[in-house]
């Protein structure tokens, strides 16, 4: 069996010898928040494409002003940056990977979180996946606290399989701690997401800006247990989308966030949002969630525990998914759980396992 390392360096090569091909592959397997940096500022150096950023597993700590990760900028246009979690291999090496957000996790106890610009002329793909990004300590003071990215005319940004856990920034004024994203003539897909336990003033989960004929798909997100510290009216996630643009939101549950009456779940602004079986405890106006959402109801998800979006097997969520929702279900949930092939996939980021027996006409 050939190695996939060789693999790796193998087609590199071939890239690099035959004629009228593209920049050739670039691999950095990283272990440590140094390399890591060093990493992302190869790939905004790098005209290579595609430029692969592979994380072993286990916690990478940015407690400091020096280290941290600068912005990622990517201004080349046709460039293909893919940042990945949950590798291992033998000799520090990065040679096989485990789908799932548990395994690789950042740590943000410095001033700045992970940003990624996408500003290049066009054709620039951002990938992201298999991740926790926290920030537990109130350290961060740039931007987002875990995630903020914005992606412009003619680019594309993935994020799959990622945990935005306890996203807290020291400045409380920060809106959208977990995940700020601004999409501007882009196209743009979240899937397989965790979002819980963050804290700021106005959100503690995230805002997703979609305009000037941006399309964004949101599918299989679970975002609960986020609370804004002061007045606010939604903590949870909030979408702004405007008339030239589209958002889709599939198969998700956004519930059990702030527990204040007067705070919702899923706050809506713009047009052309379209909801299908998406679970919401709290809306900003009943009256103007999408006719076409198909949802299992508003009421208890069936969470295994307050803040745990993990579903029981009770859960009306279960097995209760769209076939096929706009950006598509993946082939693993956030802990890479395969998705199911049996009746229908679940609502949120996570596939139940206490029913897969009986998911294959299992008597």
């Amino acid at each position: 069996m050939f190695h996939h390392r060789f693999l790796l360096r193998a087609a590199a090569l071939l890239l690099l010898v035959l004629p009228g091909l593209s920049p050739a592959l670039s691999l950095r397997c990283v272990a440590t928040p140094q390399q890591l940096t060093a990493a992302f500022n190869d790939a905004m150096a790098s005209s290579d494409s595609p430029f692969l950023i592979q994380l072993r597993q286990g916690n990478y700590v940015f407690d400091s002003d020096t280290n941290q990760l600068p912005v990622l900028n990517l201004v080349r246009p046709g460039q293909s940056i893919e940042i990945s979690g949950g590798w291992t291999g033998s000799n520090g090496s990065c040679t096989t990977s485990s789908p799932g957000a548990g395994s690789t996790r950042l740590v943000f106890d410095s001033p700045r979180a992970m940003r990624v610009e996408v500003t290049g002329a066009g054709g620039v793909q951002f990938s992201l996946h298999d991740l926790t990004l926290t920030s537990p300590n109130y350290k961060v003071s740039q931007s987002s606290a875990c995630f903020e990215a914005g992606v412009t005319a003619g680019n594309a940004a993935t994020l799959e399989r990622l945990h935005l856990l306890q996203c807290r920034p020291a400045l409380p004024s920060i809106a959208a701690p977990s995940g700020e994203l601004r999409s501007y003539g882009a196209d743009l897909l979240l899937r397989n997401i965790v979002v819980s336990g963050g804290e700021s003033d106005y959100n503690g989960g995230m805002v997703i800006n979609t305009r000037q004929g941006s399309h964004t798909r949101l599918s299989h997100l679970s975002i609960t247990a986020t609370r804004a510290t002061a007045l606010s009216f939604v903590s949870g996630l909030q979408l702004i989308c405007d008339q030239t643009s589209r958002i889709d939101v599939s198969n998700s549950v956004i519930w059990g966030n702030d527990p204040r009456p007067e705070v919702v779940d899923f706050g809506l602004t713009g047009p052309n949002v379209h909801l299908l079986r998406v679970h919401v405890g709290r809306f900003s106006n009943e009256n103007d969630i999408p006719a076409e959402n198909i949802a299992p109801g508003s009421g208890d998800p069936g969470f295994v525990a307050a803040g745990d979006a993990r579903l029981r097997a009770d859960s009306l969520l279960v097995d209760t998914g769209a076939v096929d929702p706009a950006g598509g279900s993946g082939d693993f949930d956030v802990d890479g759980r395969a998705r199911s092939s049996g009746l229908q996939v679940d609502v949120g980021a996570y596939e139940s396992p206490d029913d897969v027996i009986f998911r294959t006409n299992f008597d």
